[in-house]
Parts: structure tokens; C-alpha cells; sequence
């Protein structure tokens, strides 16, 4: 008689396991065995078979390897949004190319021709027309361009200053008040970055918006002359030459309103970084907000 004392259940999983391990103190291998020795009281149990979440996901192929920028069908290019350029004739460049090719080889081709049929000549003039409106709108195109550069780089140099307020001494102190709610209103309402507000002195009575710190004004003969020729009505200057102006303002500003106030002994100076930048409502905005200062009261 074995001195093993087996379960039935384990008596069981001897026969229908397979032999996977042994009891370290008996010889008997089972996958399920419960020994008695002298010694100790054991169990063997087979290695446990990993559940099924533990299991490593299925990996999936990895995409096709394709360079960015780069389609083996042009049409895929169109239906990706991508685009066919030669290098160096980038935008308008090519269309200009196109056209000063055309336009010599008309040249050569009248230049060259041994007789000139009327039907040469119709077909030659609707190659020039073409050209030249093709040269049109490339020059209409880089002008646009030049001017989009023009007014970002006035705008980022107008969003680098700091808003700031300054009023000067000479603004009455039952004035102060006033002038600033009007200033803030009109940088608030309107496309202004700068509010002016001059008497004919040597600096203004406030200065209120984003500008350099070593800034120009009209000078105190031309605010004179604005307040002797405007006579009550406003003068609008939708882009500001620099060299040519009478206004004195810095570069990054393009565009500017000259409106008197109401007694016609101040005036009102709103400035914007941006050419043509107040309309009509924007006009009378200014206006509205001018006639409300006065010299005498507010």
C-alpha cells in the first residue's frame, strides 16, 4: 500500500491532465496531487495557463511608407489640395514667365515671316492682348502682395507697444475726464490704435493708444491751419504718405480722421495701422464723440 492518499478529484486530474510536475517529496507526478509524507503536506498544481486579456494584441501592418510632399499621380496631388510648381517661378512668377515667352515668340514669329496674312495678324493681336493681360495681373497681384506685407508688418509693430495714456498739464482738470472716456471709447469702437487730442500747442493735451515712445505730432502751425480750414467738418485720410503728409504721424500708422470738437478751438486726431481702416459708421462714431468735448465745458 502507497503511503500517497489521493483526493478524488485529484485522482481524477491524474488520469486526464497530462504528467506537467512532480511533488518535490513524492515521486508521484500529477498535475493536481495532494501528498502526505512524514515530512510535510504538499500541493502540486500545473502552471497556470495565461488569461485571455493577457494575451498580446493582434499588431496591426504598419502604413506604407510614402514621402510627405510626394505623389506618384498627379491627380492625387489636386485631390490632396498639393500643387506642381518649377523651383524659383513660385506664384506669380510662372505666369510671368509664360507670358514673356509668348510674347517674344510673337515677336520673332511677325519679325521672321516672310508675308503677313490678315489672319496672322488677328491671331497675333489676340496673343498680345492676351500677354499684356496677363502682365496686368501679375502687376496688380504684386502690388496687392506688397501692400498685404506692408499693413502685417504695421500691424505687428503696432502690437508690440504697449497701450499707454499721457495728458498733459494743460488739459483743465474738469477735462481730463472727459477726454479719456472719449479716447478709450474710440479705441474701443472704432479701428483706431491712437487718439490724438491738440490745441495749436507744443505737445497735445492727451495721447492715448499704442505708439513710440519717441513720437512726433502735427505741428503747432498746421493744427492751426486745420482748425481755420476745416471749419467744423472732418478730414479723412485714407493712406498717409509719410514723405508728402502734413500729419507727422510714425510709420506704422496708414490712416487717420482730423475731427474738430465742438467749439472748433480743439481737434480730435484718431489714427489706425491699417490704409482705408474707418468707414462711414466708424466716421460718425468719431464725430459723435469729438462734438461732445468742449473747450468751455463738457
Amino acid at each position: 500500500r502507497t503511503m500517497v492518499q489521493m483526493q478524488p478529484l485529484a485522482l481524477a486530474a491524474l488520469f486526464a491532465a497530462p504528467r506537467a510536475s512532480a511533488c518535490v517529496c513524492c515521486p508521484v507526478a500529477t498535475s493536481h496531487v495532494t501528498c502526505v509524507t512524514p515530512l510535510a503536506r504538499c500541493t502540486v498544481r500545473a502552471p497556470a495557463q495565461p488569461h485571455a486579456r493577457a494575451r498580446p494584441p493582434v499588431l496591426m501592418a504598419p502604413p506604407p511608407k510614402v514621402k510627405p510632399g510626394y505623389y506618384k499621380r498627379p491627380a492625387a496631388a489636386v485631390e490632396r489640395g498639393g500643387g506642381f510648381y518649377v523651383p524659383g517661378l513660385e506664384g506669380s512668377r510662372l505666369r510671368l514667365f509664360v507670358a514673356s515667352v509668348l510674347s517674344i515668340a510673337l515677336v520673332v514669329n511677325h519679325v521672321f515671316s516672310a508675308g503677313v496674312a490678315p489672319s496672322q495678324l488677328g491671331s497675333e493681336a489676340l496673343g498680345s492682348c492676351a500677354c499684356l493681360l496677363i502682365f496686368v495681373q501679375v502687376a496688380l497681384d504684386n502690388f496687392e502682395e506688397r501692400r498685404e506685407q506692408a499693413e502685417t508688418a504695421r500691424a505687428l509693430a503696432t502690437a508690440r507697444l504697449e497701450e499707454k495714456l499721457e495728458v498733459s498739464e494743460s488739459l483743465p482738470a474738469s477735462h481730463a475726464e472727459a477726454a479719456q472716456f472719449v479716447s478709450s471709447t474710440t479705441l474701443a469702437l472704432t479701428p483706431a490704435s491712437l487718439v490724438l487730442l491738440l490745441d495749436g500747442g507744443e505737445a497735445p493735451l492727451l495721447r492715448h493708444g499704442r505708439y513710440p515712445s519717441a513720437m512726433r505730432t502735427p505741428a503747432p502751425a498746421t493744427v492751426s491751419t486745420w482748425l481755420g480750414s476745416l471749419q467744423g467738418s472732418r478730414r479723412y485720410v485714407p493712406a498717409i504718405d509719410s514723405a508728402t503728409s502734413d500729419l507727422e504721424l510714425p510709420p506704422n500708422f496708414a490712416s487717420a480722421i482730423v475731427q474738430p470738437c465742438a467749439d472748433s478751438r480743439w481737434l480730435l486726431v484718431a489714427a489706425a495701422d491699417r490704409t482705408d481702416a474707418f468707414s462711414t459708421k466708424d466716421c460718425l462714431k468719431i464725430e459723435w464723440l469729438a462734438r461732445s468735448l468742449r473747450h468751455s465745458g463738457t
